[in-house]
């Protein structure tokens, strides 16, 4: 009898314990009530993210993208969010044609084409198609033409010098934040990943260029990349140099391509590691069909806020 009874209890609180993780788990609807919580008495920037959707390439699962890539174009336009950002990487293909592999990204695009509100999109390793030969390399152009073209260039502001370089700016004045998106494959030339010379010159000189606004420390910088191990030295010190000498404030660099949720402090800021945007055939049909994120800038309390939507965990990132 008492065996029996302990077997009745754990089914119970195996039940309960698996409802628990499930309710645990933000649907859009949850998400969106949560960043209007953090933004009831203050309007804070908050921007959608999704990263390393690999909608269709070599993997033979990556078809589980497709309907999380939709709940993510569905819920930017519910009117809660300031921007989007892409973290990169639309498709799975490595060693394909350029044909191919555009054509693969271009699929992608035509989602990203219904979001009503600005999408900021990072240039990932497979997006370059680098692994062949230079002829089948997509270029920065075709790129720029395909993702960033469309952008308003009164508010994103690109490196005149290097107009299709695939990096960029832009200002959110009444809140006081800048979000910097970088190209960690600048160089059309170079099979490795890196940020270059044209880029770090941008860089230090205009991208963290503060010298026009009015008390440059209450400005937030928020920096994107589609991962952040290879961007050298002098990458992290201007960064460095440029804080110490204008006293803006850096939340965080967001970077994708790992495929699951990471962080570290390192360089004096928080490098915050999102997972990937598909699932697996069992997930499909459950709340961990969607992955992807809300972010909210706090520039009241110094704290970058993630809501998930779908797989994952709800993070808080302090910064200074």
């Amino acid at each position: 009898m008492q065996k029996y009874i302990k077997f009745i209890l754990l089914i119970f609180f195996a039940a309960s314990y698996g409802g628990s993780l499930m309710s645990a788990q933000n649907t859009s609807s949850r998400a969106k009530e949560k960043v209007l919580g953090y933004n009831r008495d203050n309007k804070f920037v908050n921007f959608a993210y999704i990263t390393d959707i690999h909608i269709n390439g070599k993997n033979d699962e990556v078809y589980c993208a497709k309907p999380n890539l939709q709940h993510f174009v569905a819920m930017c336009n519910e009117g809660f969010c300031d921007f989007a950002v892409f973290g990169g990487d639309a498709h799975s293909a490595y060693g394909t044609t350029r044909d191919e592999a555009f054509g693969y990204i271009s699929e992608v695009s035509e989602y990203f084409n219904s979001i009503t509100i600005p999408l900021y999109t990072t240039k990932g390793n497979h997006d370059r198609n680098a692994k062949i030969t230079q002829e089948e390399t997509i270029s920065n152009v075709e790129y720029h033409m395909l993702y960033h073209n469309h952008l308003d260039t009164n508010v994103v502001r690109f490196n005149p010098n290097d107009p299709y370089g695939n990096y960029f700016y832009a200002d959110y004045p009444m809140e006081k934040v800048r979000i910097i998106n970088l190209n960690y494959y600048d160089s059309e030339y170079m099979q490795e990943p890196g940020i270059h010379d044209k880029q770090l010159m941008w860089l230090d000189e205009i991208a963290l260029d503060f010298s026009n606004y009015e008390n440059p420390s209450d400005w937030t910088v928020v920096l994107f990349a589609h991962y952040y191990k290879h961007c050298g030295e002098r990458f992290w010190k201007t960064i460095r140099e440029k804080r110490e000498k204008t006293g803006f404030k850096v939340a965080g660099l967001i970077y994708g391509d790992s495929h699951f949720d990471q962080y570290s402090f390192e360089h004096g800021m928080n490098l915050v590691g999102v997972m990937c945007g598909y699932c697996t055939p069992e997930q499909v049909g459950t709340p961990s069909e969607d992955s992807f994120s809300i972010f909210t800038v706090d520039t009241l309390n110094d704290c970058l806020i993630e809501t998930k939507v779908g797989r994952g965990e709800d993070r808080r990132f302090h910064f200074h």
